[in-house]
């Protein structure tokens, strides 16, 4: 029983370290009401990014707080410089997925004039 304890206090201890920016590399930390989210590119096309609380203590477990939604989207505007296009806006746990709309990015999709 011990050694459980020991386990699950020394594991604990490593999760409590971690943050979202060692996983998302390429990413940016950005502060949006005191906390910080971790913002980064994703594969799902041009200027669709991830955002999410960057220290895993900074959410709650047991109930989703609209409120980091919110501050999730914030948090890519921030990061990006570029206001997120409301229709395109995902939520899942404490994470939020969107697209940018940023014209003047070299990755911003050109319209079919173009």
């Amino acid at each position: 029983m011990q050694k459980i304890l020991i386990v699950a206090a020394v594991a604990a201890a490593v999760a409590g370290c971690t943050r979202m920016e060692q996983y998302y590399p390429d990413g940016k930390v950005v502060t949006v009401d005191g906390i910080e989210f971790s913002v980064s590119p994703m594969g799902r096309g041009p200027n669709t990014y991830k955002a999410m609380p960057n220290n895993p203590r900074d959410h709650n477990l047991l109930f989703v707080d609209p409120g980091t939604w919110a501050r999730n989207v914030k948090a890519i505007e921030l990061a990006t410089g570029c206001p997120v296009a409301p229709g395109s806006i995902k939520n899942g746990d404490n994470y939020t997925f969107a697209y940018v709309d940023c014209p003047s990015s070299p990755t911003a999709p050109q319209s079919p004039e173009s």
